[in-house]
């Protein structure tokens, strides 16, 4: 889950400055299942969502949109009306750009190599497995080899260039993007979703 402090309390505000603005449409790791397996949505959200094609999910009151988004395609398709939880959601990276504590330039170079190692990973991927499953099938594989008995032994048998390329880019996202905080891989048994609770 997003800590709530990584959401926005003016959550229809645009970022700070027009430079973190752009550095969130070029960099759609909170849109690619990178970051988050799904995204919650609003009770009055809904109808929107499905209208924009975001194919939203009911369950148990809840709803939410999977990951990755299905109107992102390398660039945000309904970014004038994407959902609340995307307006408000900061990555780490883009809260220091707010603050001042990193330049645009160094921001846009860290994007890029997070993008670097995304590929690295997409390319000793399973065939048509998306970031998110990978993400997915990554954590299983590291409780299994951890000796967590309730994941499969083929979840250990993973490729290993595939489970060097997946540590490495999950360790760039959690060193850049994310919220830091320990045990990372022990939590991640639910799914993690873009919501207001931590």
């Amino acid at each position: 889950m997003v800590p709530p402090d990584a959401i926005d309390p003016l959550a229809s505000a645009p970022p700070a400055s027009p430079a973190g603005s752009d550095l969130c449409r070029d960099c759609g790791l909170c849109c690619d299942g990178s970051l988050f397996y799904g995204v919650d949505l609003a009770g009055e959200e809904v109808e929107a969502a499905a209208a924009n094609g975001l194919d939203p999910i009911v369950e148990d009151g809840a709803a939410q949109f999977r990951q990755p988004c299905p109107r992102f395609c390398g660039v945000c398709g309904i970014y004038p009306d994407r959902p609340l939880r995307c307006r408000a959601y900061r990555c780490e990276l883009l809260k220091r750009l707010e603050r001042g504590q990193v330049e645009v330039e160094s921001a846009y170079a860290i994007v890029a190599e997070a993008q670097r190692l995304a590929g690295a990973a997409d390319a000793v991927a399973l065939p048509g497995e998306g970031r998110g499953a990978a993400r997915q099938r990554w954590e299983r594989a590291l409780r299994a080899m951890t000796g967590d008995r309730a994941e499969s032994r083929a979840d250990t048998q993973a490729d290993p260039r595939w489970l060097l390329a997946m540590t490495a880019f999950n360790y760039y996202l959690d060193r850049h993007f994310r919220k830091p905080r320990r045990h990372r891989v022990a939590l991640a048994h639910k799914p993690e979703t873009m919501s207001g609770e931590g």
